[in-house]
């Protein structure tokens, strides 16, 4: 159980696909929106300078005519209120594309912790398998070598033949070569178990000794084969898929149908120096509110729609 919690918090494999499960979940929560109207703030400052000849020129020479400027500020804010009418239902697609697709983008992330988990798990018991054989040979070269002793005393003593010390001195040596190799294996399976959690090769990790086994019976193949198609994710994430294509779809065809948007505009504005009536409104704010709808008709798609059927 420590052993997979750690390869979730940092393995890299999860982590990324953890990120593209939160991608395609953001991308749901964004196509929602468009459901809801669009809100902007808009405002403005501006200084117009006006240069005119409006004195006229005199007559002596050289002549020099006299010209006037006039300053005017300008200054505006205003709000403007957008809001989908009708698109055929070709939002709705989209967010139905999306929330599937986030679907089995989760279903597609829990078969990826079923798969680590049982990597994990593997490797987990190939660790323990190294050294419950290390400590088997360990046991074996003892045993060697305290029948090659024996042997030598026994020929020591005129018991037995020089003979019989090199079938001893060669078990023993047998013995030290499969535990060199056991050993060796033992180092390459910890430093997989320590990379599949996300660690450094060199990282020293010892697994627990778990308590003993308990089998059941094996089960038919027709009683494996329901829950399965119930439970496994990854066959779950691959009917999502399937809608959501068929959402995609839709919202491809759907481009076709006119869009019809409504807009409300609020804005009010003053001009500086203040000009009376009728060329002004003496510096005051005046207001202005405008409603209005759009209609977008498309002609031709670029052969969009026919590269969603493929």
């Amino acid at each position: 159980s420590q052993a997979i919690d750690i390869a979730v918090a940092i393995s890299p494999n999860f982590i990324s696909q953890r990120a593209v499960y939160s991608e395609l979940r953001a991308r749901y929560g964004a196509e929602q929106q468009a459901l809801f109207p669009a809100i902007s703030a808009n405002g403005s400052w501006e200084k117009t300078y006006n240069v005119s000849n409006n004195r006229g020129c005199n007559t002596a020479f050289p002549a020099t005519c006299t010209t006037s400027t006039q300053i005017l500020t300008s200054e505006s804010a205003g709000y403007t209120i957008s809001q989908l009418v009708f698109d055929g239902g070709r939002v709705i697609a989209a967010i139905h594309a999306a929330k599937e697709s986030e679907l089995a983008g989760r279903g597609t992330l829990l078969r990826e912790l079923d798969t680590l988990a049982y990597d994990v798990a593997q490797d987990y018991y190939t660790v323990l398998e190294d050294k419950a054989l290390i400590d088997a040979d360990q046991q074996l070269v003892r045993e060697f070598e305290t029948s090659e002793n024996a042997v030598r005393a026994q020929i020591r003593n005129g018991v037995a033949a020089l003979s019989a010390l090199a079938q001893a001195e060669y078990q023993a040596a047998q013995a030290r070569g499969a535990l060199v190799q056991a050993q060796g294996a033992a180092i390459i399976a910890q430093a997989q178990f320590a990379t599949l959690l996300g660690l450094d090769a060199d990282t020293q990790v010892v697994p627990e000794p778990l308590g003993p086994d308990t089998y059941t019976a094996t089960p038919t193949y027709a009683k494996s084969l329901q829950p399965a198609l119930l439970l496994r994710p990854d066959y779950q994430s691959a009917q999502y898929t399937v809608s959501a294509d068929q959402a995609n779809l839709r919202y491809a065809e759907l481009a076709r149908v006119p869009t019809i948007t409504g807009q409300y505009n609020d804005s009010t504005s003053r001009q500086f120096p203040a000009l009376p009536p009728p060329y002004g409104n003496n510096g005051a704010w005046t207001p202005s509110r405008t409603l209005s709808a759009s209609i977008s008709i498309p002609i031709y798609d670029q052969g969009q729609i026919g590269r969603a059927h493929v």
